[in-house]
């Protein structure tokens, strides 16, 4: 070996002895630079080769290359090892490619490497989830970006032998090609050659299909799909049954076209309702429109066994026959193949889901989006309507720069113009059976609304201008026929006319700050209300104008502010408009001064001043024609007590908070006073039983106290004289118990009395109760006669019907009843886990595992009982079970359900009832594949599913698709802004 140290070759030798330090390869500068780590190098001149020796590691690019010894040829730019060695490599999403082999040749130039006995590991679309493939040899191309493995064995089964990888003959190189075949895989491929191309599929030629290390299938070739979501080429299974469709199987596959088409396609066999056949097609024209077309029908609505001969037969064909009959020869030939086909096709897809949006970008800064829906599809939960047909349009123009503004201005114009119309239609179809009757009661129900908005805003710096204006139209019809054997008896649409209405609203608001501490905001709106829209009338018109003006000044002192509010009528109507206008009041200005509190820290008051002129629309003419008054002018001072806890001592605390007097003084001579005192005593010495009371009374001069206004703060809705009581329990997260209740010394009432529990056992336990029952209020007109219940009833007791009456005396008024009140709904919530390690059941990240999987049972629910009526209103429940520590017994369970009380309808009365939908959910880790079965009481429905636990994926609801189109079609449209 011919070996020449220069200086800086011995500095590199000297320091890689003392710790393998990080240096840089003596490339040429054009050259990619490499960073390396060893514990000896050598220099072999004649060769122009860098030999570096003992825990080698080297970074190239994204990869990390680790092994005992490595060869770096300067001329020719390549690495080269002849012992095992290790490559990882980290994409840019993160995800580490492991490469393990014997030997290695890498030409950083190319980008291309050569390995034997090589083991690669994939991360998977699945968190957590690997694909393992293992060859003879490798080729791999640009980075790893294609790999093609001779003698390759494929599989995404990580479960191993251990005792294979633990014995002696296995610890030089448990992952050649010999020790792989011996590890326990469930499933897996070996192919002559396995091409893989990155995030796309992996290709095998001369297949053989492996089971436990068993030949079970061959195949000259097969392809492994590896696409996420979106790139799934691979069709998606699911079998399953329910009332209405009878057995079905949907299937589910995607195809590409090109880098700017793709899409789905659904197909559906149903034993009662024959054939569903759909697509969804997406043309991303980036970064200019964003199209998708999405739709889902049955061609033909019949038995599987009849889908062939309705395919083909128009619909009424024996009625078609006898009205051609009936024309003449001439009108006969005038019946064109357009004709015929249109015939054929009137009874095609009339099950439909159909949806187009589009977003187009027309100019640098505006965008248009449109959507049209749809949909009339039959229903398969005996729930719901037997159909609710719908329609929807939308459309949107967006500017984000109305006008050609200096780039480095701060001013900001966008503007919005939509148009949404929508149409719905639910039908309901009941049958009654009286014998050899049959009474058929069908209801359509028809929806109609109309929306248009148009907004245009303006930003500049902390100030902002917005324009909005929407125009909205709405109309309800209804329509019932009744059918007794057939024939039509009953049609009522005519007696139940539509209604509609219309609305038109502008809004207009300007937020103009002057400083940290200053701003100005305006407020204007327009409305225009008519109402009663039918047939038979023009409806009752409603016009108005209010603007709002606020003007705020913060100052070290306190806080002071300017408003003015108006209202104009500009309806013919004058009485419609006043009955609108109702409390609606007038500041013609209104001035407000706050200070902040004065004694702070000792006995916090606050002062308040509200000054202004007012005008009440509701303020009879003659009561401001006497003063010679248009406005009446008001002065307001009110001292309040600010909240703060005073510490009596023995855990003591008082609190004055909320007592306040206010003065009121009219330029009418009027005057108002109203003071009202707040105290609040609670006892904090122990922390496991903390009592409260609070006292609130409001005294003022009900005979000298008078206000020129009707509707403008009448002190007569702060009339009060409440005890209210506080008493908490216990007080810990494990048990917290508290009640409350109160008296009302002006109504001689007791308030309503509550209950509520809370416990929390660590992860284990939880538990939520609530109870109330509101006593029944005796008053003096009832003495001498009988109690009544909360429903105005005479109360019996014991029998509703011949129980006992209780008189009512006078000493009974104002007293506490513990009969005739009314129990509001007593609600009970838990949730029991038989561990404190927390589980979640269908968690893919708790598959496939040797060891460790979270198993237990968990048990929830909630009941809500009205002991006023003694019925369950509502229970719902839920039970999770996991089974299994490993992969081998994992089974999890899950079923949730809700009693639901309704009521049928009887031949003469309506029939109390209590309905329980529930779903049931199993799931059997298989490893490498899941295996789910799901039966849903809701929409009578059976679903079995075998999914890849690396790359799962389901088409258990093909039409549920659509309920994510709209965000999917968003997160597409983000690229254009």
């Amino acid at each position: 070996m011919n070996s020449i140290f220069k200086p800086h070759v011995f500095f590199i030798l000297l320091a890689g002895f003392l710790g393998g330090c990080v240096f840089l390869l003596p490339v040429q500068a054009e050259e990619l630079k490499v960073k390396y780590k060893a514990d000896r190098i050598e220099y072999i001149k004649a060769e122009k080769v860098f030999r570096l020796l003992g825990h080698v590691e080297m970074q190239v690019r994204d990869l990390v290359i680790t092994s005992e010894k490595l060869d770096y040829d300067t001329e020719n730019k390549t690495l080269a090892s002849q012992v095992p060695f290790e490559i990882v490599q980290t994409t840019s999403e993160g995800k580490k490619r492991t490469i393990k082999g014997t030997e290695l040749l890498y030409d950083i130039r190319l980008k291309r490497a050569e390995a034997k006995n090589v083991y690669l590991i994939i991360p998977a679309q699945s968190p957590g989830q690997e694909v393992y493939v293992q060859g003879e040899s490798m080729v791999a191309y640009e980075d790893g970006k294609r790999v093609v493995f001779l003698k390759g064995f494929y599989t995404t089964c990580n479960h191993y032998d251990k005792e294979h990888q633990s014995s002696s003959q296995q610890v030089e190189d448990i992952h050649s090609l010999q020790n792989m075949r011996r590890q326990w895989t469930h499933y897996a491929i070996e192919a002559d050659v396995l091409d893989y191309l990155e995030g796309d599929r992996v290709l095998a030629w001369n297949a053989q299909i492996l089971a436990f290390e068993k030949q079970t299938f061959w195949f000259p070739f097969w392809l492994i799909p590896l696409q996420s979501p979106e790139g799934i080429k691979k069709p998606d299974i699911d079998v399953g049954q329910n009332a209405v469709e009878g057995i079905f199987t949907k299937f589910k596959g995607y195809y590409h076209w090109n880098d700017f088409h793709d899409g789905y396609w659904y197909a559906t066999l149903m034993q009662n309702k024959g054939v569903g056949l759909g697509f969804q097609h997406d043309w991303v024209a980036f970064p200019n429109s964003i199209t998708r077309f999405y739709f889902y029908g049955l061609p033909v609505t019949a038995n599987i066994q009849d889908v062939a001969g309705a395919l083909i037969s128009g619909p009424n064909a024996e009625v078609n026959d006898q009205a051609s009959t009936q024309l003449t020869t001439q009108q006969t030939s005038s019946v064109t193949w357009l004709d015929q086909v249109a015939n054929w096709g009137r009874n095609k897809f009339q099950d439909h889901d159909l949806e187009f949006r589009h977003k187009q970008k027309l100019l640098p800064y505006t965008e248009l989006e449109l959507s049209f829906k749809d949909k009339d599809f039959y229903n398969t939960s005996a729930y719901q309507a037997t159909r609710n047909p719908s329609q929807s349009f939308e459309f949107r123009l967006t500017d984000n720069q109305l006008f050609l503004l200096d780039p480095s201005s701060e001013l900001k114009v966008n503007s919005n113009l939509s148009l949404n119309q929508s149409v719905n239609g639910p039908l309901d179809i009941r049958y009654q059976v009286n014998g050899q009757n049959i009474t058929r009661t069908v209801t359509k129900g028809i929806s109609g609304t109309q929306n248009r908005t148009a907004s245009v805003s303006a930003v500049l710096g902390n100030s902002n201008l917005n324009l909005r204006t929407n125009w909205s139209e709405n109309n309800n019809s209804s329509r019932t026929q009744i059918f007794e054997n057939n024939e039509l008896k009953t049609d009522q649409s005519a007696s139940a006319p539509s209604q509609g209405n219309e609305l038109w609203n502008t809004t207009l608001d300007l937020n103009l700050p002057f400083n940290d501490k200053a701003k100005l905001s305006t407020n204007l709106i327009y409305n225009s209300n008519t109402s009663g829209i039918s047939s038979t009338s023009v409806g009752t018109l409603i016009q108005t104008l209010q603007p709002r003006v606020n003007l705020t000044q913060s100052l070290d002192w306190g806080t002071f502010s300017l408003n003015y509010e108006d209202f104009f009528t500009l309806s013919s109507d004058l009485q419609a408009a006043k009955n609108q206008s109702s409390g609606q009041i007038k500041k013609l200005p209104e001035l407000n001064l706050q200070l902040n509190p004065f004694f702070q820290d000792t006995f916090p008051i606050q002062l308040e001043t509200r000054m202004g002129r007012y005008f009440d629309p509701s303020i009879p003419v003659q009561a401001l024609t006497q003063y010679n008054l248009t406005e009446i002018g008001r002065t307001l001072l009110r001292l309040s007590l600010v909240s703060k806890d005073f510490d009596l001592g023995m855990g003591m605390k008082a609190n004055f908070g909320g007592t306040n007097f206010e003065q009121r003084l009219y330029q009418t001579q009027d005057a108002e006073y109203i003071f009202t005192a707040r105290a609040n005593l609670r006892n904090e010495l122990s922390p496991y039983f903390i009592p409260s009371l609070t006292y609130e009374r409001a005294v003022q001069d009900q005979v000298k106290n008078n206000s020129p206004f009707a509707n403008f703060e009448p002190l007569q809705l702060r009339t009060i004289n409440n005890l209210n009581a506080t008493l908490s329990l216990v007080n810990l997260p494990e048990f917290t118990w508290t009640f409350n209740g109160g008296y009302d010394y002006i109504n001689r009432q007791y308030q309503q009395i509550q209950s509520n529990i809370t416990s929390q056992i660590g992860n284990q336990f939880i538990l939520r109760a609530h109870t109330a029952y509101t006593p029944v209020a005796i008053k003096d007109s009832e003495v001498g006669g009988f109690l009544k219940d909360s429903d105005g009833y005479v109360y019996r007791h014991g029998d509703p019907v011949n129980g006992a009456m209780i008189p009512i005396h006078q000493e009974d008024v104002g007293s506490f009843s513990l009969f005739g009140g009314r129990w509001d709904n007593t609600t009970l919530g838990m949730r029991w886990r038989s561990s404190q390690e927390i589980f979640a059941t269908g968690a893919l990240s708790t598959f496939g595992l040797e060891s460790g999987i979270p198993q237990g049972v968990e048990l929830g629910g909630d009941i809500a009982y009205d002991f006023h009526l003694g019925r369950i209103n509502g229970l719902n429940g839920s039970m999770r079970f996991s089974f299994g520590d490993s992969w081998l017994w994992h089974t999890e369970l899950d079923l949730v359900f809700s009693v639901q009380p309704t009521t049928i309808p009887g031949n003469l009365e309506e029939l109390f009832a209590l309905v329980v939908p529930f779903r049931v959910v199993l799931r059997k880790d298989l490893h490498d594949f899941i295996l789910t079965a799901s039966w849903d009481s809701f929409y009578q429905q059976f679903n079995l599913n075998l999914s890849l636990l690396a790359f799962p994926f389901s088409t258990s609801d093909i039409t549920g698709n659509l309920g994510s189109l709209n965000q999917q079609v968003n997160s597409l449209g983000g690229g254009l802004r």
